[in-house]
């Protein structure tokens, strides 16, 4: 074994360098699907049960776990994703998520192991489409004619 053959760099690379930066991105929802995870277990959520959302945000994989007991962040991620939140007691389709383009405000952060990961604050609600109309013209009524000065009429 040669070591002088080995790559050399100056510095370790920082992994945070490479995720996107705090703020305001545009992502789009790569995958939408009902699953289970063990570290979301509460008591409030005793299956860890959740909503699990991956996106895309300029080439980089994010993923957003909502908890089951966090229905406002559902309506939240509805709302900016432009499709209608679910109803208590019917059935929701959460494929109809995939594909859609949301604007999220995002945090670097990095796990209890290490690993740096990006972490969705909240999701900004599409700003709706303007429906401008054009205005009627008003209109005025008709101006009579003013009466001639030798009208003998008494009124």
């Amino acid at each position: 074994m040669r070591f002088e053959n080995w790559h050399r760099s100056a510095e370790p690379e920082d992994s945070m360098a490479r995720i996107p930066e705090d703020g305001r991105h545009q992502a789009t929802i790569t995958s939408a699907r009902e699953a289970k995870k063990k570290w979301l277990q509460r008591d409030k959520n005793p299956d860890g049960r959740c909503l699990d959302v991956r996106m895309d945000v300029a080439g980089w994989a994010v993923e957003h776990a909502i908890p089951d007991s966090l229905t406002w962040k559902v309506e939240e991620l509805c709302r900016a994703a432009g499709v209608p939140a679910p109803e208590p007691g019917e059935d929701w389709d959460e494929g109809q998520l995939v594909g859609r383009t949301v604007t999220i405000e995002t945090l670097q952060a990095v796990s209890p192991s290490g690993t740096a990961y990006v972490r969705v604050q909240k999701y900004i609600a599409a700003e709706p489409k303007a429906t401008s109309q054009p205005v009627a013209a008003k209109r005025s009524r008709p101006v009579p004619p003013p009466a001639p000065a030798d009208d003998d009429i008494p009124f």
